[in-house]
C-alpha cells in the first residue's frame, strides 16, 4: 500500500520534476556566499554565461562559478560588496523538457540580500578534486570567529538548515548524523586556508562539508574523484598546504610566500624533488631543492621567493613535488601590476596543516647566526634550520687573516701620511 501511494505521488509530481528548480535560500546576509543547486532536464549543457543576476530590473555583474557534480549543476558566487535589496537569478538561452515538451523560456527565481552581515564567506564554494584541498575562510567580524566543521556529510540540501522535500520523502538527509569533526578559530577581520583531506571510497562520489558559526552556515559540495591510476597505485599521502597561491605584486619587485609540504601518511617518504613549470620558473625560486626524508605525519616549511619584471602581465603555473610514481601539486596564479600596493592581510599566514612542525626552541635547539655553523645534527623547524648541537664560528682562512692585517696597515700608513703632511705646512 505504501508503494502504491508513493507511485501516485510521483505521478502527480512528474510534470514539476521535469521542469527547472533552483535550490536557493530566499534571503542571504550581506557578504554571504551563495551556493545553489540547479535541477532540470536540460538539453545540452549550461555555463556561467547562461546565469544572470538582476537587482530589481537592473542587470548586476556577479562572477558565477558552475560545476556539474553527480549529474546536477551547482553554482556559487559572492554577495560581498553588493548592496542590499531584491534580486533575481535568471537562466537565459537554455532548452529543457517541461511536461514532456521542449521549452526555451528563461527561468527566474527571486532572492534578497539583507542589511545584516554574514559571519564569514568562503572561497571556493564548490570542489571537484582527486587530491586534498583548501577552502579560504574570510572572517567578516572584528572579533574571533569559532567555526564548527562537519566532514563527510551526505545531505544534498545546500540552501538552508531544514531538509528539502526530497530529503524528507526518501530519508536522505543526514545533517544530524555527523558530529563535529573539528573546530577552528579565525581571528577578527582575517582569513585562513583550511586544509581538508577526506578519505575516499573506491569510486568517485559526492560529499558535503558543513561550515557553521553562530549565524552563518554553508554546505559545500565536494566531488571526490577516484582516478584509474589511484585504483592501481596507493595514495602518496603528500600534499601542499595551501594547494593554490593566487596573488598580485608590483612590477620590478620581490616578495615571498610560505607554504607547507605535508606527509599525512603512515610511512616515511624519501627523495622528494620539485619541478616548476617553465611559465613561472624564471620568476620563482625555492629555498629547498630536494628533501631527503619527510617522516610520517610531518610537514616541512617552504619559502617561495618571487621576482617580477618591469612589464605588467598575468600568468599561472604549477609546482610539483615528485615522490616515486606519485605527485603533489601547488597551483600558482600571479599578476604583475604597476605601482601595486597590497591590501593589509593579503599575505596571510599559512599554518602548518598538521601542527607538527615545531619551532627551534621547542626542539631544544638554536638557529645559528650569520658566520656560525651547526657542529652536529640539524632539522627543519617552522622558523628556520634548527641546530640540535652547538653553533660554532666559521673558520677564517689564514689568507683571509693576512689580507685583513694588510688592510689595517695600509689604513694606518695613510693616516700617518695625512697628518704628517698637514702639520708640516
Amino acid at each position: 500500500m505504501k508503494i502504491f501511494w508513493l507511485l501516485i505521488v510521483l505521478l502527480i509530481l512528474l510534470p514539476s520534476i521535469s521542469a527547472i528548480s533552483i535550490d536557493l535560500k530566499p534571503t542571504y546576509d550581506s557578504g554571504e556566499t551563495i551556493i545553489a543547486r540547479i535541477s532540470g532536464n536540460f538539453i545540452g549543457s549550461i555555463s556561467s554565461n547562461n546565469i544572470v543576476f538582476y537587482r530589481d530590473y537592473t542587470k548586476i555583474p556577479f562572477q558565477t562559478n558552475i560545476l556539474k557534480l553527480n549529474g546536477e549543476y551547482y553554482i556559487y558566487t559572492q554577495t560581498f560588496g553588493k548592496p542590499e535589496g531584491n534580486y533575481s537569478i535568471q537562466l537565459q538561452n537554455i532548452q529543457y523538457f517541461k511536461q514532456g515538451l521542449v521549452e526555451n523560456e528563461d527561468y527566474s527565481q527571486n532572492l534578497t540580500i539583507s542589511n545584516s552581515t554574514a559571519d564569514f564567506y568562503i572561497n571556493p564554494g564548490l570542489i571537484s578534486t582527486n587530491i586534498p584541498f583548501t577552502i579560504n575562510i574570510q572572517n567578516l567580524r572584528s572579533n574571533d570567529l569559532s567555526l564548527d566543521i562537519y566532514e563527510n556529510k551526505t545531505s544534498s540540501n545546500t540552501s538552508s538548515e531544514s531538509p528539502s522535500f526530497f530529503d524528507l520523502l526518501f530519508g536522505t538527509d543526514t545533517s544530524n548524523n555527523v558530529s563535529v569533526t573539528r573546530t577552528e578559530i579565525i581571528s577578527g577581520d582575517h582569513n585562513r586556508d583550511l586544509l581538508f583531506n577526506l578519505t575516499k571510497g573506491n569510486e568517485t562520489e559526492l560529499r558535503f562539508i558543513e561550515l557553521k558559526s553562530s549565524n552563518t552556515n554553508y554546505k559545500i559540495p565536494v566531488e571526490l574523484i577516484v582516478t584509474d591510476e589511484e585504483k592501481i597505485y596507493p595514495s602518496s599521502h603528500l600534499v601542499f598546504s595551501p594547494t593554490i597561491l593566487n596573488f598580485s605584486m608590483s612590477t620590478d619587485s620581490n616578495t615571498s610566500r610560505i607554504v607547507y609540504l605535508y606527509n599525512d601518511g603512515t610511512t616515511d617518504l624519501e627523495n622528494i624533488s620539485f619541478t616548476i613549470d617553465d611559465s613561472i620558473s624564471k620568476y620563482l625560486t625555492l629555498d629547498i631543492e630536494n628533501i631527503d626524508s619527510l617522516k610520517e605525519n610531518k610537514s616541512i616549511k617552504l619559502t617561495l621567493k618571487f621576482s617580477s619584471d618591469t612589464e605588467e602581465k598575468n600568468f599561472s603555473g604549477t609546482i610539483k613535488a615528485n615522490y616515486s610514481n606519485s605527485y603533489a601539486y601547488l597551483e600558482v596564479f600571479l599578476d604583475f601590476l604597476k605601482d601595486y600596493i597590497p591590501l593589509p592581510g593579503n599575505n596571510q599566514t599559512i599554518l602548518d596543516p598538521a601542527g607538527t612542525v615545531e619551532s627551534c626552541s621547542e626542539k631544544n635547539g638554536s638557529i645559528c647566526s650569520e658566520g656560525y655553523s651547526c657542529d652536529g645534527e640539524s632539522e627543519f623547524a617552522n622558523d628556520g634550520v634548527c641546530c640540535l648541537s652547538s653553533c660554532i664560528q666559521d673558520k677564517v682562512s689564514s689568507g683571509g687573516k693576512l689580507i685583513g692585517w694588510l688592510i689595517l696597515i695600509l689604513i694606518g700608513t695613510a693616516l700617518i701620511w695625512f697628518f704628517k703632511t698637514k702639520y708640516q705646512k
